[in-house]
């Protein structure tokens, strides 16, 4: 991570947000935007923060280091109410499409989610004893 990352984490923690959007990264880090858009990716890409909400609402939310994977999706479940393939895998780290199926099949077997419909149209739901 480079000081602009670890000053946009510190402002989280010391402002008592649990999250920060692209705007707040900009202020807080005197960048250009297409900078900050970089270099929040690269936050993505190594599993430091996580993403909820879309384009102009879209809020980045720190995880904790060496986070599980039940941790993420307990992150992940507090903002959304579903998850499909495609979300998994930004939350994995873009992961593959049959990776990310394997992976929630066993989260299914094992409890923490429960799975509806098929194909497309399948997504993912927190199980009751999960939360």
């Amino acid at each position: 991570m480079n000081a602009y990352q670890r000053r946009i984490l510190a402002y989280c923690k010391q402002s008592g947000k649990d999250s920060f959007a692209l705007r707040d990264y900009i202020r807080e880090n005197k960048v250009e935007k297409e900078v900050a858009k970089k270099e929040i990716q690269n936050m993505l890409t190594l599993g430091i923060i996580q993403a909820a909400g879309k384009r102009k609402g879209t809020h980045y939310y720190p995880m904790a280091r060496g986070s599980s994977i039940e941790d993420k999706l307990r992150v992940y479940f507090t903002h959304k109410q579903s998850l499909k393939n495609a979300d998994f895998r930004n939350l994995m780290g873009d992961i593959d499409r049959l990776a990310a199926m394997r992976k929630l099949n066993t989260l299914v077997e094992r409890g923490i989610l429960r799975k509806e419909g098929k194909g497309k149209g399948t997504r993912y739901f927190p199980s009751l004893n999960f939360i």
